[in-house]
C-alpha cells in the first residue's frame, strides 16, 4: 500500500514523471486517436526509457488506441524491452500505432485485444473492487476462448477470459487485475486536484481510470493546460475529484486534439456554430452504399457509426440528404447529437456522455440501428471486423455494438484492391473489379456470429455497392442487385458461395445511381 497520500497533490514536470513508474507495473492511459492524450508526459517516460533503460517490463492497458504514424501516442511505449505486455481493444497499425502493432505481430511481446465497451466496464469493475466484469459480448468471437480468448501472438498464454455459465445462460467473464499507475488527461485542475474537462471534445474514462489506479494504492498522474485556485471550479464540471489525484503534469501549450493545432470550442460543446459549409459528396460506390444505407431509417432513428466508411461518409451524405437532422448519430466515444464530421469529435454535440455510459446504453439496446464496415463475410453470415493474415486491427467497439443493436447494417464495397466503378445514369458499371473477395467461404475471423444474432432476433444487412444481402435463418439471402450489374459475372462470379436468392429479389432504386439529391425522407422513409 502507498503512504498515506499528501493534502494536495504535487505539481511536477513532465521530466520528473518517469522516476514514478517502476519497473514492471502496469499502466493506463487515456485518450483516444488525438484526442485527450497527454503526449508531454508519455514522451518524458519514452525519453527516459531510451536514456536509462528503465521504466521497463511494462503492461500497458489502454482502452481506445491513440496517435500518429509519426510515433507519438501509443507508439511512446513500442520499444524493445519497455513492454512486456499490452492490452488493447484496437490495433490500427496503418495510422495509429504502427510501432506497438509490429511488436505484437513479431511475437516480441505478449497481446490481447478486448472489445471496447467491455474493456471500460472492467476497468469500473476493478475500481470498484469486483473480481472481473461478466457479459454476453464476444460469445463465439475471437474473444471467446473456444476461438482463441483474444490472444493475438503465439507467446501470449494466460487465459485473461473464461467461458462461465450463470443461471443456465452462457456468458464470458473478463478477469479483474490490478493496474499501478493511471496517466490521465483535462483542461484544468485546481490546487487540490479536482480535474474539469471544459475544453475536451470527449469524456472517455479518465474517472474510472483514476478510480481503478487510486482503489488499488496506486499512482494517478494528471496531465493539464491550467492551473485554478483552490475553490474556483463549478463542481459540476469536475470530472475528477482531486481525491483521487496524487500528481499534476501542466503544459500550457496542450492542444484539444493533437492532430489539429486550431481549438475549437463547437466540438467541446462550450458554444454552438452555425453549420459549416455543404461540401457536396462525389457519386461514387461510397456514396451510393452509404444512400441505400440512409434508406432504411426512419425520423428519430438512434445511429451509430462504426469506423472506417461509416464514419468517414454516412454523416456527411446523411446531412447532404436531409437526413441528419431526423436522427441522433453516435460514436462510441460518448458523443451525441449535432454533426459528426468524420471523427470522434461532433460539432455542437447535444451531450458528452463518458464511454462507459454511451456503451451501456449499447449494451442495453439502445440503438436502433448500427452501420459498420466488414472485411469478410462467410455463406452463414459471421463477420470478420478486423483480422487479415496474422495482422489483427481488432474489433473496438464493434463486437460490442453488433452484437447488442437491433438492426445493424453491414456496409462496405463487394471487393477490394483496385475496384473501379462507374456510377451516372440510373446504374452501376465494373470497370475495374477489385483483386480480393470479401465473401467468401471461412472468414479468418469472427467479429460478429451470426448465429447469436440469429438467436437474439436481430435484423442484420450486407450491403455493397452493387448488392445487398439480408441475414435469414438458413444464410445470408441476396435480396437486391443495382441496375447495369451482371448477376452471374459481377456478383456470383465474385463469391466464394452460392447465397440464397431471395424470392422477391429486386432491383436496388436507380436514383440511388444518379447525381440529384434523391430525397430519402420524402420518398423512401414510412
Amino acid at each position: 500500500m502507498k503512504q498515506q497520500k499528501e493534502t494536495r497533490p504535487r505539481v511536477i514536470a513532465a521530466k520528473e514523471v518517469s522516476q514514478l513508474i517502476k519497473d514492471g507495473v502496469t499502466v493506463t492511459p487515456c485518450g483516444v486517436g488525438g484526442t485527450m492524450v497527454s503526449d508531454i508526459t508519455l514522451a518524458s517516460i519514452e525519453a527516459s526509457f531510451l536514456a536509462t533503460g528503465h521504466p521497463r517490463d511494462l503492461t500497458l492497458v489502454y482502452p481506445c488506441p491513440f496517435g500518429h504514424p509519426e510515433g507519438d501516442g501509443l507508439d511512446r511505449f513500442a520499444h524493445e524491452g519497455m513492454l512486456r505486455r499490452v492490452i488493447g481493444s484496437s490495433y490500427h497499425s496503418g495510422y495509429v500505432q504502427p510501432k506497438l502493432c509490429a511488436l505484437v505481430r513479431e511475437n516480441r511481446i505478449e497481446g490481447y485485444v478486448l472489445p471496447l465497451g467491455v474493456f471500460y466496464k472492467l476497468i469500473r469493475d476493478i475500481s470498484a473492487g469486483l473480481p472481473g466484469t461478466f457479459s454476453y459480448v464476444g460469445l463465439g468471437t475471437i474473444i471467446d476462448p473456444r476461438y482463441g480468448g483474444g490472444k493475438l501472438n503465439a507467446m501470449t498464454k494466460e487465459d485473461i477470459v473464461e467461458l462461465v455459465n450463470v443461471q443456465g445462460r452462457e456468458m464470458l467473464f473478463y478477469k479483474g487485475f490490478p493496474i499501478d499507475v493511471a496517466i490521465i488527461h483535462g483542461t484544468t485542475a485546481d490546487e487540490d486536484g479536482n480535474i474539469s474537462l471544459e475544453e475536451e471534445p470527449l469524456t472517455l474514462e479518465p474517472l474510472h481510470q483514476a478510480m481503478a489506479v487510486h482503489n488499488h494504492g496506486g499512482i494517478v498522474i494528471c496531465q493539464v493546460k491550467r492551473l485554478a485556485a483552490r475553490g474556483s471550479l463549478n463542481p459540476r464540471t469536475v470530472e475528477v475529484p482531486g481525491i483521487l489525484v496524487d500528481y499534476i503534469v501542466v503544459d500550457p501549450n496542450q492542444r484539444q486534439q493533437t492532430h489539429l493545432p486550431a481549438y475549437d470550442p463547437a466540438i467541446s460543446g462550450e458554444i454552438r456554430v452555425p453549420e459549416p459549409p455543404l461540401k457536396p459528396q462525389p457519386l461514387d460506390e461510397e456514396k451510393v452504399i452509404c444512400r441505400r444505407a440512409l434508406m432504411q431509417l426512419s425520423p428519430g432513428t438512434v445511429l451509430n457509426l462504426g469506423a472506417g466508411m461509416p464514419v468517414r461518409r454516412v454523416a456527411l451524405v446523411a446531412r447532404e440528404e436531409g437526413v441528419a437532422q431526423h436522427i441522433h448519430i453516435s460514436v462510441e466515444h460518448g458523443a451525441l447529437g449535432g454533426l459528426n464530421l468524420s471523427g470522434s469529435a461532433h460539432v455542437n454535440p447535444t451531450s458528452l456522455l463518458t464511454a462507459c455510459d454511451i456503451m451501456d446504453v449499447y449494451h442495453g439496446g439502445g440503438l436502433d440501428w448500427s452501420f459498420l464496415g466488414f472485411m469478410e463475410v462467410d455463406r452463414l453470415g459471421n463477420v470478420n471486423l478486423g483480422r487479415l493474415g496474422n495482422i489483427t486491427e481488432g474489433p473496438g467497439g464493434c463486437i460490442d455494438i453488433s452484437a447488442s443493436t437491433k438492426r445493424v447494417a453491414f456496409i462496405s464495397t463487394f471487393t477490394y484492391g483496385g475496384l473501379k466503378v462507374e456510377v451516372g445514369g440510373g446504374k452501376l458499371r465494373i470497370i475495374t473489379e477489385g483483386k480480393t473477395r470479401k465473401f467468401v467461404r471461412k472468414v479468418q475471423g469472427i467479429f460478429y456470429n451470426s448465429e447469436y444474432g440469429k438467436q437474439k432476433g436481430q435484423q442484420i444487412r450486407y450491403i455493397t455497392e452493387r448488392a445487398v444481402f439480408e441475414l435469414r435463418d438458413e444464410g445470408i439471402a441476396l435480396i437486391e442487385v443495382a441496375p447495369g450489374i451482371d448477376l452471374e459475372k459481377d456478383v456470383f462470379g465474385q463469391m466464394e458461395f452460392r447465397p440464397i436468392i431471395a424470392k422477391d429479389l429486386k432491383e436496388m432504386s436507380p436514383d440511388i445511381f444518379r447525381e440529384p439529391r434523391l430525397g430519402i425522407v420524402e420518398r423512401y422513409w414510412e
